[in-house]
């Protein structure tokens, strides 16, 4: 079961990405945390991951959400590590921790068509991800906002003026709002995807 979060962590959630999000820069994401790969060990998000140092403020827009609830103190890196760590599923397919969570039967998945939040508008302080596969994550800001870190933009912004941008803009996206996962959650292979 995700996390059940308190109306205070769930305002701190939102604003510790709303104030990341201030002065993040967008960066591809890390793929392998094992890696041996140059190219991979020069990502800030690699090396953070690695060494005993202040979280980067380069990253992609799933990581930029783990930092935010780092920041908000709803987790510690040993959760960023989980959520980012790659678990096959399917012949030569891997998704982030985070991303199949996602997928599970334990998000709402929302119609993509109530682009305006209207039946969400009032959630503050969960993990929002948009397209199946995980093409881009937030965290629901209330109002039918979200707060993002994307190459195009960052900070609040209506879901709306997201799913209009390319490639979100994709009339069959489907969006997914949950609580953040738990630890255990991200650990158990058992959740089924749908």
């Amino acid at each position: 079961m995700p996390m059940n979060l308190s109306p205070s962590q769930r305002i701190a959630f939102a604003k510790a990405m709303e104030k990341f999000a201030q002065t993040a820069v967008w960066g591809p994401p890390v793929i392998k945390l094992d890696s041996n790969v140059s190219m991979e060990k020069a990502k800030p998000m690699y090396k953070w991951m690695h060494a005993n140092s202040a979280p980067p403020n380069v990253c992609n827009c799933w990581e930029a959400v783990l930092i935010a609830g780092l920041n908000a103190g709803l987790w510690d890196k040993n959760y960023v590590r989980a959520a980012i760590s790659l678990e096959q599923v399917d012949v030569g397919v891997k998704v982030p921790q985070l991303t199949r969570f996602m997928q599970t039967r334990l998000t709402k998945s929302m119609d993509p068509n109530d682009k305006d939040g209207g039946s969400w508008s009032g959630f503050v302080g969960n993990i929002v991800m948009i397209g199946y596969e995980g093409q881009h994550f937030a965290v629901s800001g209330g109002g039918g906002t979200v707060i993002e870190l994307d190459k195009p933009a960052q900070g609040k912004i209506l879901l709306s003026k997201v799913l209009e941008r390319s490639p979100y803009n994709n009339k069959v996206a489907e969006v997914y709002i949950s609580d953040p996962p738990t630890a255990a959650d991200l650990e158990d292979p058992q959740i089924q995807r749908r």
